[in-house]
């Protein structure tokens, strides 16, 4: 369902990716499925960004990120999701800045 709305949508551009605000912006991590999109999502919102989506970043003909309504989808096949969560590591800079880092297992 969630693919033939992003192929049908005419108004609206879809990415695959892990979306969150901060400060009024959104960061947007496009990535295939799998490789941490939502591992990364899980930990801003751990920091206190807002949730817009783990599945699309939907973009308007202006370039703003719209939310992507549907819950998280968070994985329980276990190792690979652990062990990626391992090696995320954020930080806030006391001006509001936002850094992530994401080291190879």
């Amino acid at each position: 369902m969630s693919t033939h709305i992003a192929e049908t949508a005419h108004d609206r551009f879809f990415v695959h990716a892990g979306v969150v605000g901060w400060n009024g912006r959104a960061i947007v991590i496009p990535g295939q499925s799998k490789i941490g999109k939502t591992t990364l999502v899980e930990e801003f919102l751990r920091i206190g960004a807002t949730y817009y989506s783990d599945e699309f970043a939907v973009f308007d003909r202006r370039g703003y990120v719209h939310p992507f309504a549907r819950p998280l989808r968070v994985r329980t096949d276990g190792l690979q999701r652990k062990t990626l969560s391992l090696f995320v590591k954020i930080d806030i800079t006391p001006g509001g800045e936002c850094h992530f880092f994401v080291a190879a297992p």
